[in-house]
């Protein structure tokens, strides 16, 4: 697959040496080792700013366990939250959310099959914080408290988690991974552990792991923040060079997956699997370390085979006839050391055999005819313009990021190259590899015996599914058919051959405060621009226009909602989605126009130099839209497919159910039942889209990112004042739902997973108070905080309960919902302890240390959303269509600070009635 000399052009690149050539590390991470074993990696990072994430990464997992130990890697992971040595209880918790760290969502940990990794994210203001943030990871390190009650209360957690995780998909990995791993040691040590174990371990056996394999020669500190390195190291060598070597030097097993030549055929049934998929997998021993600029270099070539491969089964699905109804075939690492070069197809009702062999044929394909130039050309674009993009942007990369990539280096012992080496390498590279290189790629994988055949269906199809005969007989007659072998070529079309004419800004005001210039286009249509630095090249785009589906009868509603999936099949003006596909070839941006509820617009996403593209793009699915009358009966079939299966899924039934009742069985707010999709006409579908999208007298731009005035100007007026104008003066037409007024409880009995799923619902109208927005939004978060405390922390029955909270402005209507998974047995006792939580937060309102917790966190989380263009974009969209000054993005702090324990008691006992409480539980059938 190597050759010792390519050639492009006039550039030369030798090949010889590179498997011994190691990636170099970047001189930017300061890396060491302690006399004790312990390896640390720092970087300075100022993104976000005043932040910091600090790891604590042991090379210990659920593999690593014995048969008697199955779970108490990650048991032993959620006893550190319960007390260390030199923070007993819940004092790490404690003291950190009252800094603004937020237990869940930055104070976490994981336990995976080779590893457990403990997260901090920390302010760095405060020197002596983030001292403290380092001593808490050096007991979790070796001063874990473990205590036969701390044990007792935190195994009904760890089941809860369990549970949670339990449904579909873990029924299906359940079949599969034992055959999948051909069975390794893996398939036996899910990190969650089995019940024998999680129900009776005692703290001497979770203590025996813990000091056999909590050692600072498996361990790894992992610093990156707004901090100065090599203070940072000091810290690190004072506070962790004490940790003391065991007396066991025993290494963890290493498990390999074992290679084995032979065939393997399973069929997974399941009355919640929709459709069909068949999966053939080449199993072969991957590498997944990539060590030396060799290993890189092949990196490449597979992703570039990958994209190829991708690229041709999309086109399979652009077509009139859509084969199946989704396929994809790619080589990648399945697990651990075990590679893959699948193909999957999942297929239309009943035709196994039609879309096995669509799939199967194109492979064949590849195999005999290969790639054509074009066909690379077009995949090295795409390369090329994803990595300038990533390192364009280098200098915005997140601590988190920098973080997981040192957590790899640690526990596979890579390298960690600099931005520069891989864009330095990359671009020398790229332009290098050839045709051959990557034909060889499917001869090297897909060639391989030690073959799995996977068929994943509904279990009402089980007497029609093919065997591994069947699927043997197909894939040789897919060999023996003369093939005709369609040869891709080179478009030249542009987005557009003709520019809009354009038109003029008539008015112009800023916000120097909030940094937001507002542009009053001479066809009516508003832009509002907040340039930022956040990225350095990226640039959010959201409209809308106030309309919707709303301003249509019941009649057309569904060709209304539906009418952009339809359309954004068959393309634009006249380029069909396979030329369109390739036209956007190399392009970083995205646009998605909408229809909903009550507006219509679009969301973009770009690149600065794909900008002028992305304001094409917009044009023209707002003025030429294009209807594939040959492809739009494939598309109706599917969703009507879609429609009648919906409710295999018992989620789709339980939510569709919560839904249907919330709003008063309106029709407009109940499933898309197959009978639904029968309403769907397409003409009406391109005509509702054409009005929607006819007048832009009453559209708001709104643009974020890294743009400049003056250079986006022009294209604003070309593309944006040049949109057609009617000035109808239209509006939304809200529809009034009837909501039901009391409470009551609502039992929907579906499926067989032995768990429950429970919503709770408070609504009702809501009044402008002085600082409403500040009192709500303490209350959703202390009512999570307080589910917490009492279904997790007392009740030791759920694992993450979780709180939302919506305001409606134009019916004045707030919802607050809690929902949590348990036991079915345990429903009614967790309901009525959230109702108990519920009750005394209306009596006795929100501690004091509550409060300073809620307001920490709100403002270290407000400080870090501030810094971003998606907050920005989606808070000035909201404001904007409601009305309310832009100035309150940047004020609700001030809101946040002035609730008090009257002003929310107050609010509670207003907004928290019990007597209004709609339960709905999710439960197995009997």
């Amino acid at each position: 697959m190597v050759i010792n000399l390519v050639s492009c052009k006039d550039d030369k690149v030798s090949l010889t040496g590179l498997d011994k050539k190691i990636l170099p590390n970047d001189s930017a991470v300061v890396a060491g080792e302690l006399p004790n074993g312990l390896r640390y990696y720092i970087r300075k990072n100022r993104n976000p700013e005043n932040r910091a994430v600090l790891y604590l990464v042991n090379k210990i997992g659920s593999v690593h366990e014995t048969d008697a130990q199955r779970g108490l890697a990650h048991f032993l992971e959620h006893m550190a939250f319960r007390g260390t040595k030199n923070f007993p209880g819940n004092n790490v918790i404690d003291f950190l959310e009252k800094a603004g760290v937020k237990f869940g969502a930055d104070l976490n940990a994981y336990t995976s099959y080779n590893e457990t990794v403990y997260q901090l994210p920390i302010p760095t203001q405060d020197s002596s914080l983030l001292g403290t943030g380092l001593a808490i990871l050096k007991d979790w390190a070796q001063h874990i408290e473990i205590t036969e009650a701390g044990v007792n209360s935190e195994r009904g957690i760890i089941l809860a988690e369990k549970r949670q995780r339990q449904g579909l998909e873990q029924r299906i990995r359940e079949q599969s991974l034992f055959n999948l791993l051909n069975g390794a040691k893996y398939a036996e040590r899910s990190p969650i552990g089995i019940d024998s174990v999680l129900k009776n371990a005692k703290a001497a056996d979770l203590q025996k792991f813990y000091h056999d394999w909590y050692r600072p020669d498996l361990q790894s500190i992992i610093a990156v923040g707004d901090f100065d390195a090599e203070e940072m190291e000091k810290k690190i060598i004072a506070i962790f060079g004490d940790l003391k070597k065991n007396s066991n030097t025993a290494q963890p097993e290493e498990v390999k997956i074992p290679q084995i030549e032979r065939e393997h055929y399973q069929t997974i049934l399941d009355e919640e699997i929709t459709n069909t998929t068949i999966q053939v997998l080449h199993k072969y021993a991957a590498r997944d370390k990539i060590k030396s600029e060799l290993d890189l270099r092949n990196s490449m070539i597979v992703s570039l085979f990958n994209t190829m491969l991708a690229n041709r089964s999309n086109d399979l699905r652009r077509g009139a006839e859509m084969p199946f109804l989704s396929a994809s075939a790619k080589i990648e690492t399945l697990f651990a050391d075990l590679g893959s070069a699948s193909v999957n197809v999942t297929v239309n009702p009943g035709e196994y055999e039609k879309g096995f062999k669509t799939i199967m044929r194109e492979i064949r394909k590849v195999k005999e005819s290969g790639f054509n130039q074009h066909e690379l050309d077009r995949a090295k674009a795409s390369f090329i313009e994803k990595r300038d993009y990533q390192f364009g942007e280098r200098s915005k990369v997140t601590s988190q990021n920098y973080v997981t990539v040192y957590v790899n280096a640690f526990l596979k012992n890579l390298s960690y190259p600099s931005a520069e080496f891989y864009n330095e390498f990359y671009n020398l590279h790229i332009r290098n590899i050839g045709l051959e290189e990557v034909q060889a790629v499917i001869e090297k994988f897909y060639n391989n015996k030690n073959r799995d055949f996977y068929v994943i269906a509904p279990l009402n199809e089980q007497d029609q599914l093919p065997g591994v005969e069947e699927l043997e007989k197909w894939t040789g007659e897919v060999e023996k058919e003369e093939l005709v072998v369609q040869e891709e070529k080179k478009v030249n079309k542009k987005l557009m051959n003709e520019l809009p004419k354009g038109g003029s800004i008539v008015s112009e005001t800023t916000d120097q405060e909030m940094g937001i210039t507002t542009w009053k286009l001479s066809n009516g249509a508003k832009v509002v621009l907040k340039p930022t630095t956040f990225r350095n090249d990226q640039i959010l785009i959201s409209a809308f226009s106030p309309g919707g589906s709303s301003l249509y009868p019941d009649k057309d509603y569904q060709s209304a909602i539906d009418a952009v999936g339809i359309l954004s099949r068959g393309g634009i003006g006249d380029l069909d989605l396979k030329t369109l596909s390739r036209v956007l070839t190399g392009k970083i941006m995205q646009v998605n126009p909408f229809i909903s509820e009550n507006y219509e617009g679009v969301n973009a996403n770009t690149s600065k130099k794909d900008l002028e593209s992305s304001f094409q793009l917009m044009y023209l699915y707002f003025t030429q839209p294009r209807l594939d009358k040959e492809l739009v009966g494939s598309v109706l079939r599917e969703a009507k497919d879609r429609a009648m299966k919906r409710y295999s899924k018992p989620s789709n039934v339980y939510a569709d159910s919560i839904n249907a009742i919330m709003f008063g069985h309106h029709f407009r707010k109940r499933a898309a039942f197959a009978e639904r999709v029968d309403m769907i006409d397409p003409d009406i579908s391109l005509k509702i889209y054409k009005e929607r999208f006819a007048d832009f007298s009453d559209f708001t731009f709104v643009l974020v990112g890294s743009f400049d005035l003056n250079s986006i100007r022009p294209m604003v007026q070309k593309y944006l004042a040049g949109l057609p104008s009617l000035n109808r003066n239209e509006g939304t037409n809200y529809i009034q739902y009837a909501y039901p007024e009391s409470g009551f409880t609502k039992i929907i009995e579906k499926g067989k997973t032995d768990r429950s799923t429970v919503t709770m619902i408070l609504d009702g109208k809501y009044t402008d108070d002085v600082n409403l927005v500040g009192n709500m939004t303490a209350i959703r978060d202390i009512v999570q905080l307080k589910m917490t405390e009492r279904l997790r922390g007392t009740e030791h029955e759920v694992y993450s309960p979780g709180i939302s909270l919506s305001m409606l402005d134009n019916s004045k209507r707030y919802e607050l919902r809690i929902g949590f998974t348990c036991s079915p047995a345990m429903v009614e006792k967790l309901t009525m302890a959230a109702k108990d939580e519920l009750n005394k937060l209306v009596t006795n309102g929100a501690s004091p240390g509550e409060l300073t917790k809620f307001k920490a966190e709100f403002a270290k989380s407000l400080e870090v959303q501030l810094k971003r263009n998606e907050y920005w974009t989606s808070q000035i969209c909201a404001k904007l269509q409601v009305g309310r000054e832009l100035k309150e993005i940047t004020e609700v702090a001030k809101q946040i600070e002035a609730v008090s324990a009257q002003s929310f008691k107050e609010a509670a006992k207003k907004y928290l009635n019990t007597g209004n409480l709609k339960i709905f539980v999710l439960s197995p059938e009997k």
